[in-house]
């Protein structure tokens, strides 16, 4: 993808919390890989696991220079490392991609034939704080979508896509990285890590 779009938005709704009102500054760092190296990352966060106070689905701290060594593998790609701040209790949402226009139908010649159709590929990603007396409470749901290759139709070929999800509820704490997930395919992997803190208004 040749162009990159972020598009960050507020949705009304959720709680204000005393006289000050609290936000959460949340960075989400999106990160690919060969399955080679996946055991220097596993290797990491068996160093780095989270204290038994701090809860989370599929969710590991991980060590200091951990972001460092992953974007140092000969095989990395940083797809993303969007951040966003909103209020305690308040959806934001964050999209970082574009529209891949393409046919599905083509002449003898080649040429596009028919309606063309518009696939989103990059990463959405919505987002959730909640009150939590251990830390910062996030509900997270990602989509990550990519081209994974083209299948042959008469006179043309047709994109494949990959789509993968991750939705989750975790209790982070504060300013410390941890790896939500990851997605598999293709002999690689996409990794995701969150890191959040909280702000005054």
């Amino acid at each position: 993808m040749k162009k990159f779009s972020v598009f960050i938005a507020f949705l009304l709704g959720g709680f204000l919390f005393g006289e000050e009102v609290e936000q959460v500054a949340v960075q989400l760092k999106f990160v690919e890989i060969d399955d080679s190296d996946y055991d220097v990352v596993k290797a990491e966060l068996e160093a780095g696991k989270l204290r038994k106070e701090f809860e989370g689905l599929n969710m590991s701290a991980v060590t200091p220079g951990f972001w460092e060594k992953i974007e140092s593998f000969p095989g990395s790609d940083v797809l993303s490392a969007p951040k966003v701040t909103s209020l305690v209790g308040k959806v934001c949402s964050i999209v970082v991609g574009s529209d891949l226009v393409y046919a599905e139908e083509f002449l003898e010649n080649g040429d596009p034939a028919g309606p063309r159709q518009k696939k989103f590929l990059g990463i959405r990603a919505e987002m959730t704080s909640f009150p939590s007396k251990k830390g910062i409470g996030l509900e997270l749901s990602v989509e990550f979508s990519k081209r994974a290759g083209e299948t042959p139709v008469p006179h043309g070929t047709v994109p494949i896509f990959s789509t993968k999800t991750i939705t989750t509820r975790v209790i982070l704490p504060e300013n410390v990285p941890a790896m939500i997930g990851g997605f598999s395919a293709d002999g690689r992997k996409t990794l995701l890590i969150c890191q959040a803190k909280k702000t005054q208004k």
